[in-house]
């Protein structure tokens, strides 16, 4: 049904790679140049997964995708949202799910302070049909992040009466750098049109 945009996503993740590799690694006491750069990466990563996850798998991957930062190593924690049974990880809960294990078998009883969430969406809220656990705001918000950072403002959160948006906690911050900005906005419409058209009569 949306086979035909395989070949626009492989062609998007490699201009993103391209884009990477002119930036270089960042400074990682820099929080917000990492954060710029680790939403190109998971994106980037996203992008790649469409031909073996969203159609070859079928309906098994999601469009979200979240990294976390342990501060002393150097490994990326990454997770994209997953079907699990018959319902959905979150990238956000599975990050941490994964993250956790990470530091356990380096003896860390939980996430040492000062790990930094990057999310390609901002978190759910309130009930989700299908997903697995509280929402990811509650989620986030109940552990040890010291800074998380935001790609993409998710428009249905809004309140459908006010227009307001859901209050974020002073160590959220939405990404400003103008170009990781629009790579966010084209990941949630180019998932966006897939979703509609899986759902055409």
């Amino acid at each position: 049904m949306f086979e035909h945009e395989v070949p626009k996503a492989r062609q998007t993740a490699i201009s993103i790679r391209k884009n990477l590799e002119v930036m270089g690694p960042p400074d990682r006491t820099d929080h917000d140049r990492l954060a710029e750069y680790m939403m190109l990466y998971l994106t980037a990563r996203i992008y790649e997964n469409v031909n073996t996850n969203h159609f070859g798998g079928r309906e098994r991957y999601g469009h979200v995708g979240a990294v976390i930062i342990i501060p002393g190593f150097d490994e990326i924690i990454f997770y994209q949202s997953k079907k699990m049974g018959n319902g959905w990880y979150h990238a956000e809960r599975g990050a941490w799910r994964v993250a956790k294990r990470f530091c356990k078998k380096r003896g860390l009883a939980d996430l040492p302070d000062g790990c930094i969430l990057i999310v390609s969406m901002e978190p759910c809220v309130g009930e989700v049909t299908g997903r697995i656990g509280c929402s990811c705001s509650e989620l986030v918000q109940s552990k040890n992040f010291s800074k998380v950072y935001v790609g993409y403002r998710d428009w249905t959160l809004a309140d459908g009466n006010t227009g307001e948006r859901p209050q974020w906690p002073a160590n959220w911050k939405l990404i400003t750098d103008g170009y990781v900005r629009q790579v966010g906005k084209e990941l949630y419409d180019f998932f966006g049109d897939w979703y509609i058209s899986r759902m055409a009569p």
